[in-house]
């Protein structure tokens, strides 16, 4: 009878401190019922599945300022003396632009000068355009024309319009040839690049043109700057014209 008592003691005693870790695999554990009596307890089941993820977690904090990098080298300073002799060579050229723009205006405007070029004096009476008459190009009308291009011009069809231009440039001379004729068709003049003489350009001298014996289909101005019609193989100076900016200063 005491052997019963103790052994009920002894199992009460187990129930009552019982772990509560849980089993550990492959052993199984005595539990008690309600009235104190162990009963035998099963094996664990299989792991169930994985549940959802929880929400996202908020940011940490950040983190502090890093230390300042080492400073880095110094660019090598540029080369800039190309760029600068660059520059001076278009200073200098826009400078002898000007020089020559200036003494055009002034052989443009200043009536009476005379500029040397290329090794010859032309004479400006102010109208924008030089001349020079030589009688080393004197010559029929045609080679005439061929003289004034040798040199860079044209026989003179700008300054015959205007008589006190032209008594300029005849200041010693007579009987020049100019570009006008009517060779094409009689009575209709024509200058020198296909223009027609106007009305108001016309300054034949008195009873001019004759158009003698048929054939006055050239045109010479006289000492007094008016002109004459005569036959265009007769052997006269030529007025030879240019524009100022045609001349090489």
């Amino acid at each position: 009878m005491l052997v019963l008592k103790f052994t009920a003691v002894f199992l009460f005693w187990v129930c009552v401190n019982a772990q509560p870790n849980g089993p550990v695999q492959g052993q199984m554990y005595l539990t008690c019922s309600a009235n104190g009596e162990p009963i035998q307890r099963g094996y664990p089941g299989k792991r169930g599945p994985h549940g959802l993820d929880g929400r996202k977690g908020d940011p940490g904090l950040r983190g502090s300022k890093g230390q300042q990098g080492a400073k880095g080298q110094r660019a090598p300073p540029p080369n800039l003396r190309p760029l600068e002799n660059s520059l001076r060579t278009m200073q200098t050229r826009f400078d002898n632009e000007i020089a020559k723009i200036k003494r055009q205006l002034i052989l443009s405007f200043g009536s009476g000068t005379t500029i040397r070029s290329q090794q010859r004096n032309w004479f400006s009476p102010g109208n924008g355009y030089v001349y020079i008459s030589s009688q080393s190009h004197q010559g029929n009308y045609a080679s005439a024309k061929r003289n004034c291009a040798s040199i860079g011009a044209r026989i003179a069809t700008v300054a015959p319009r205007s008589v006190s231009v032209m008594r300029l440039l005849m200041d010693g001379l007579n009987n020049v040839w100019v570009g006008l004729t009517d060779i094409r068709r009689e009575g209709r003049w024509i200058w020198e690049g296909g223009l027609r003489l106007k009305t108001a350009e016309s300054h034949w001298a008195r009873g001019e043109p004759t158009n003698s014996k048929g054939i006055e289909d050239c045109v010479v101005a006289l000492a007094d700057g008016l002109w004459n019609d005569v036959p265009c193989n007769l052997i006269f100076t030529p007025l030879c014209e240019k524009s100022i900016f045609d001349v090489a200063i």
